[in-house]
């Protein structure tokens, strides 16, 4: 938030319905898992992200990192971990420069099981977030079994900021907790520069979120980062 880069990208499922109308995320999710497509959805988002990313370095306009999200339903599959290892391989990407984002939930449930397949991922230099952190567990004790290096706090605590003394209190309470943890925390939501000014001050440096951008196409995001790369390359005079 202080520089206004792009420093990460974080890949979004878009489906059209025949008459243009945008299907929402919840039911593209749903309608995978009850058709037993989640595993072949999940590995094309993989596929398709880090294709993009690739290119992205290809240009040299990559930000620094590229977010894939992962369902609960889609992580008990064991193979996931192998999957975006050897995508990863397969296009070339610096391990450090991808990250897996999973809810609280997926990341306590069947703990010795998800610790495992967490663990794989990490020793190839994955990176893990947390995502819409608040909304589940939240427990300190959790976080500390986990190799998580990134807390997303979820969009529910940001929307009613500054009015919001309540939510206010938490999202400095997560920033304080990740700052001691030695964690990055990403506001998720951003709307209004107000949010941004009242995160940036509690001390929150990162956010996404319509107030930056809207979601776009790989094509349209390859165009605004090829301008971020010519500002910082010749800045005006």
């Amino acid at each position: 938030m202080r520089t206004g880069q792009i420093v990460g990208v974080e890949a979004l499922v878009r489906w059209e319905a025949k008459n243009g109308a945008a299907i929402s995320t919840d039911i593209i999710i749903k309608t995978a898992e009850e058709t037993g497509l989640m595993q072949r959805l999940g590995h094309w988002v993989v596929d398709t992200a880090l294709k993009h990313f690739s290119h992205m370095l290809d240009e040299r306009c990559a930000p620094k990192c590229i977010a894939i999200n992962v369902s609960g339903h889609e992580f008990q599959d064991g193979y996931l971990a192998d999957y975006v290892i050897r995508s990863v391989t397969r296009y070339d990407i610096p391990p450090s420069r991808v990250q897996i984002e999973l809810t609280e939930q997926v990341f306590i449930e069947n703990l010795e099981r998800n610790q495992h397949i967490l663990n794989r991922l990490t020793t190839s230099g994955i990176s893990l977030a947390i995502d819409d952190f608040g909304t589940g567990y939240s427990s300190l004790a959790y976080l500390k079994h986990f190799p998580v290096n990134t807390v997303k706090i979820d969009r529910g605590f940001i929307k009613d900021l500054p009015q919001s003394k309540d939510d206010l209190v938490i999202c400095q309470a997560v920033v304080s907790m990740a700052n001691l943890l030695q964690l990055k925390v990403v506001a998720e939501g951003v709307e209004t520069i107000d949010q941004q000014e009242l995160l940036r001050n509690i001390g929150c440096n990162f956010a996404q979120g319509h107030y930056y951008y809207a979601p776009m196409t790989a094509e349209q995001l390859m165009l605004e980062l090829k301008k971020q790369r010519a500002g910082r390359l010749y800045p005006a005079s």
